[in-house]
């Protein structure tokens, strides 16, 4: 009799020991399956993690304001559904573009910078904070002198590949963008002039975009600051797409300190602030 129970003891414990293991068996066996299933889907889709400014870039970059057919679209009709912003500076480099880009950083946003190459001299390493940045490094000219710049096609050709020669030797990717010093329609560029001049700017791999806001701080007036956030809010109204023209000298206090109003009146007003992309054509006044 006692010999029966304890066969019966003991073959309970050896199910009880038999069901444990199975339990175990299957729950290692789930695991190892929802482990395999989570390194394939990582595969397919990366968690990346990574700081603040390698996550904004590549934001950008990867997620554009435009997409292609959005640009060659715009391209033809000269309209978008969107509203698109972009802040452009010209004549920089300068000793106060620093405040320009954190005033830029702080809103975490980025700008169009147009430079003059005679002022990337001594400046290389704010050229270099702009890019770092995420704002966009283009060429406005080397000298902004007309006469010079204007005088033959040799003349024109040669002052654009001089700032992006130098541009490039800072290890930035080379400029598409160029703007015409005075504009494309400037008084000091004939009809037939133009058309080689377009030329090259093809022919450089260059597209020149020229403005369709006046943020007017190069006026004559030296207008302040609430003049000149009067001035692209008084143009932004009615248009869906916008490039402001602003100015980067160390005398253009009044346009950093309108900046951020600016940026904030774009933004109240449903505008997305982007870089300009590759292959936009507009607005081109010539």
């Amino acid at each position: 009799m006692k010999d029966k129970k304890h066969k019966r003891k003991l073959n309970k414990k050896r199910a009880i020991v038999a069901t444990s293991a199975m339990v175990t068996s299957l729950i290692l066996i789930v695991a190892l399956t929802i482990a395999g299933f989570q390194v394939m889907n990582s595969q397919n889709n990366p968690v990346v993690l990574c700081n603040r400014e390698q996550h904004h870039n590549e934001v950008i970059e990867n997620n554009p304001c435009l997409s292609k057919d959005e640009i060659t679209a715009l391209n033809q009709s000269g309209k978008t559904d969107k509203r698109i912003a972009f802040l452009t500076f010209d004549d920089g480099p300068s000793s106060k573009t620093s405040e320009l880009l954190a005033i830029l950083d702080k809103y975490n946003v980025n700008g169009n910078f147009f430079l003059i190459g005679n002022n990337i001299d001594g400046n290389e390493e704010v050229v270099k904070a702009i890019a770092a940045q995420g704002s966009k490094v283009f060429v406005h000219s080397t000298t902004h002198n007309y006469t010079d710049i204007y005088a033959n096609v040799d003349a024109f050709r040669n002052d654009i590949t001089a700032t992006v020669t130098k541009i490039k030797q800072l290890g930035i990717s080379s400029p598409y963008m160029y703007r015409f010093p005075g504009g494309s329609n400037t008084s000091y560029i004939d009809s037939k002039q133009f058309t080689a001049f377009q030329q090259i700017v093809h022919e450089i791999g260059m597209e020149y975009v020229d403005w369709n806001v006046d943020s007017g701080d190069a006026s004559g007036t030296s207008p302040d600051a609430k003049t000149i956030v009067a001035n692209v809010m008084a143009q932004i109204q009615n248009k869906n797409y916008v490039n402001i023209l602003m100015h980067d000298a160390a005398d253009k206090a009044a346009t950093r300190a309108a900046l951020p109003e600016i940026i904030e009146a774009l933004r109240a007003n449903g505008f997305i602030i982007c870089k300009l992309p590759r292959g936009i054509a507009i607005p081109q006044f010539n």
